[in-house]
């Protein structure tokens, strides 16, 4: 089932739908990250504002992946550019791959010495303070994040254990979406004596560069930093909410391929689009077990980091 062009030119939203396969395989939560992602370390900002709740609470936990992106040169001779899609990956995939994602950070901070509210009282304290929900604990938009890939299409899907709040869902710029969110995460927080965690994992497809005159890029998954870092948020005494700005220092690309054998199919040439600024357009067909498998263990990588940070948060 080889996608049309006219359907990559497209960009729309069914890149995303194609069906989950249901012998996906699920990976161990004890597992630890490959070496691509062991490394994922987060910039503080006011960590001390919210190390007074003794426990912690993760509120709201959901991951987003790019589907279509735009790469361009900018000069007088009109540049290069590449239109990439992302083909195979479905949000049910996505929403399992969150799922797991959620697990494991409650398993590593528990691991780490935390004490972690348990899943059930976390939803009842959130929902107790009239917090607004994501609509279908899904979230999709557009937009420009690094300066390079210059506009991506996105969704974001929450797990089911910490379903996404309104503002902490994807939204580019939760420092006004969730400005009614975080209020109400305060009355929470102060019920639970609990640090919030609110984090929105992004995961990539294509690690894309461009100078004056070229474009460059492979097909490879990543975790890249989120448009906003306002992931843990406590009350303070008087009730107000107070946050600690957490961001990942860099990007973090896997070197394993995650892609369908499309060799026997027509547009193998499509790929090769990914280092040659005379193509157009790049088609990007990922097999759904191989993906699953990285984009989990990314989780992993994002996960270990965002614990280390929160127990550096506690020592300073």
């Amino acid at each position: 089932m080889t996608p049309n062009r006219r359907l990559l030119m497209l960009g729309g939203l069914a890149l995303g739908l194609m069906p989950f396969e249901a012998n996906a395989r699920r990976l161990s939560l004890a597992q630890e990250p490959s070496r691509d992602f062991t490394d994922v370390r987060f910039n503080i900002a006011q960590g001390r504002a919210v190390r007074h709740r003794p426990k912690v609470a993760v509120a709201s936990y959901g991951v987003s992946y790019f589907y279509t992106g735009r790469t361009q040169t900018m000069n007088s001779d009109g540049g290069a550019l590449v239109n990439t899609a992302l083909y195979g990956v479905s949000p049910a995939m996505m929403a399992e791959v969150a799922e797991a994602g959620c697990q494991d950070l409650r398993a590593r901070l528990a691991a780490a010495g935390e004490t972690v509210v348990s899943a059930e009282e976390t939803r009842a304290a959130v929902a107790a303070a009239g917090t607004s929900m994501r609509e279908g604990n899904v979230n999709s938009g557009q937009g420009t994040f690094d300066g390079v890939t210059v506009a991506q299409r996105w969704m974001t899907v929450g797990s089911q254990t910490a379903p996404m709040v309104t503002g902490y869902s994807g939204e580019a710029n939760s420092m006004i979406a969730g400005l009614q969110t975080r209020n109400r995460l305060a009355t929470a927080s102060a019920q639970l004596d609990a640090i919030m965690l609110t984090p929105v994992i992004w995961i990539d497809y294509a690690e894309m560069g461009r100078s004056r005159t070229r474009v460059e890029g492979r097909a490879a998954i990543g975790v890249r930093g989120s448009p906003s870092g306002f992931i843990a948020s406590a009350a303070d005494a008087r009730g107000r909410l107070v946050m600690a700005t957490l961001i990942p220092t860099e990007n973090h690309y896997s070197d394993r391929p995650y892609l369908a054998d499309i060799r026997s199919q027509d547009g193998t040439s499509d790929l090769q689009a990914l280092a040659n600024v005379n193509a157009r357009d790049a088609r990007i067909l990922a097999n759904p077990l191989l993906w699953t498998d990285i984009a989990t263990d990314a989780l992993r990588g994002y996960n270990t980091g965002l614990t280390n940070a929160i127990r550096e948060i506690r020592s300073s």
